[in-house]
């Protein structure tokens, strides 16, 4: 076991190599399995639309901070809901009239 340790002079910068990398590698955190992302489809920039995402993103952020919520900006409302039958987007807000 001490000629492992020891090793010849060849193979020391290569033992201390792996164990950095294990002591990085194991003490890095980890990123979290139950983070969630919210993908928010609204009218274009200034829109009332627009500010009520941005408002709900921060309001939904403070409450949980695994959550990021995006709005994304479109200017046909009729896009916005076909994304969000499709699964490309997680909600929208649209006009009513709509």
């Amino acid at each position: 076991m001490k000629k492992v340790l020891n090793g010849s002079p060849k193979r020391r910068p290569a033992l201390f190599l792996n164990i950095v990398l294990f002591l990085l590698i194991s003490l890095t955190p980890a990123q979290s399995a139950n983070a969630f992302e919210l993908l928010v489809g609204t009218g274009l920039p200034g829109t009332f639309s627009q500010f009520t995402a941005r408002a709900l993103c921060r309001i939904l952020a403070r409450q949980n901070e695994e959550l990021t919520c995006t709005p994304i900006s479109s200017d046909d409302e009729l896009d916005i809901l076909t994304n969000v039958q499709g699964g490309s987007l997680d909600l929208a807000l649209v006009d009513s009239q709509l």
